[in-house]
């Protein structure tokens, strides 16, 4: 019971004000208070972070993975000056640590946040000569912590772990596979063969996974830029199936997914997400980015529906504060990154032209969307210059036809570049051609940011 606990964690606390545990007693607390997950706990970890910290020299492989394994857990992160010294311990013993040791650290350090580049350079050393012995769980741990911490120096480690997932992928489950494709993709190493022996146990499994192991999934094939058309249907019908178990971030992830990679969800299981996504216990739970993300599809789908879920949307990224001030800037605020302003001021082209709507922005926010749009859009330089040179030698032998190229050129009303204008100086008219390079597509189709653009150059 709770109380026998705490009676615990007292005696624990009282006794170690007068001698120093032994490493393994340490270590056997640390983990059973972890594994119970005891509510505050914080006295008795700090206890321990005191222990271990004077007994530091002595610590073991296993008494190492175990100790973080338990802080990990507890979610006991402010123990900074414990997790270096651990990991410098930790490197030291390297040879010693098996692969439940090796998968159980690294996991720690990423769900605890703590960087440590040494330790995740070494250890990639060490795995990699090693992995025959990891089981699926270590594998994927293994990589959703490099992938977590954003430690992207070890290709030859995410090579080795691909391949082995793909030998070992009957043993994977439905998360393990989740958080692996996630992985790969987080990290932006290139795993296409990976991707592809996935694609067939997806399919074939696609019921046992839960709603954050789908929209995980297909996030992360849209990331990757991975097509797998089989991958998606059977996403899709899944998530119209379990779609009441969905939590906001779920939602806001498959959305995005599904409008990145210009797929045709149809009219009425778009209203099945959409109407999810719009309930007003949904909208709460929302974050800005998560906003963004599904105001940046609706936009995609051309969703005419709910414009009063939508002006709820726009109102709440407006109340978060996030447009900084540069001479009053509050603590608290939180600049936009240009991709996501850039995704914002296609969403405002779309409800003020598409939807004739209203503006629902500050007017600063609206320009810094604009000029956020404007440096965002990729270039293809050699396939442009290529078409230029075509089209030149077309119009040359006409005095009439003029070529303005992309470096002179926006759209006043969209601010979208336009990559060559040919101009009819007689007749008092012009031509737009936009050149859309390989980034522009997504198994051989026009991607969402592609769609939205010529449709709205389209209308205008």
């Amino acid at each position: 019971s709770d109380k026998l606990w705490k009676i615990f964690e007292q005696n624990i606390v009282e006794t170690s004000s007068e001698k120093i545990f032994n490493l393994r007693i340490c270590s056997d607390i640390l983990w059973a208070f972890g594994k119970r997950n005891h509510d505050n706990s914080d006295l008795l970890f700090k206890v321990m972070e005191n222990q271990v910290l004077s007994n530091i020299d002595k610590l073991e492989s296993r008494t190492i993975a175990n100790t973080m394994w338990a802080y990990a857990r507890a979610g006991h992160s402010s123990s900074t000056e414990l997790f270096d010294a651990i990991a410098q311990k930790a490197i030291e013993k390297l040879d010693n640590f098996n692969s439940q040791d090796i998968a159980n650290t690294v996991w720690a350090y990423a769900t605890l946040g703590h960087s440590s580049p040494k330790l995740f350079d070494a250890i990639s050393q060490k795995a990699i000569k090693n992995l025959d012995s990891f089981n699926s769980q270590a594998l994927a741990n293994t990589i959703w912590g490099y992938a977590t911490l954003g430690h992207t120096s070890c290709p030859k480690l995410f090579d080795a772990i691909a391949q082995q997932t793909i030998n070992k992928l009957d043993m994977f489950r439905s998360q393990e596979k989740a958080s692996t494709l996630w992985a790969y993709a987080t990290l932006g190493h290139p795993s296409s063969e990976l991707f592809d022996a996935a694609s067939h146990k997806i399919v074939e499994y696609a019921d046992n996974f839960n709603s954050q192991a789908l929209a995980n999934t297909v996030w992360a094939y849209a990331t990757a830029e991975h097509s797998s058309p089989e991958v998606l249907d059977a996403i899709l019908e899944k998530t119209i199936e379990k779609i009441s178990t969905y939590s906001s971030q779920d939602i806001s992830n498959t959305m995005w997914a599904y409008a990145t990679m210009g797929y045709n969800i149809g009219y009425v299981k778009l209203d099945v997400l959409i109407s999810k996504a719009t309930t007003s216990s949904m909208l709460e739970k929302f974050d800005v980015q998560g906003i963004i993300d599904l105001l940046w599809s609706f936009a995609v789908f051309n969703y005419f529906g709910n414009f009063a879920a939508v002006d709820l949307l726009f109102s709440k990224i407006t109340m978060a504060g996030l447009l900084v001030d540069n001479t009053n800037n509050a603590e608290d605020q939180k600049p936009l990154s240009t991709e996501a302003l850039s995704k914002l001021h296609q969403v405002l082209l779309w409800y003020d032209e598409e939807c004739k709507r209203g503006p629902l922005l500050l007017p600063q926010l609206r320009e810094e969307c604009k000029l956020a749009s404007l440096s965002n859009e990729s270039r293809a330089p050699m396939l442009q210059q290529d078409v230029s040179k075509t089209l030149e030698s077309l119009v040359e032998e006409n005095s009439n036809l003029v070529i303005i190229h992309e470096e002179k050129n926006h759209c006043n009303i969209t601010g979208y570049t336009l990559d060559i204008v040919i101009e009819n100086t007689k007749e008092e008219m012009a031509t737009v051609v936009n050149i859309d390079g390989p980034s522009h597509f997504f198994n051989n189709t026009p991607n969402g940011a592609t769609i939205l653009k010529r449709r709205q150059l389209r209308n205008l």
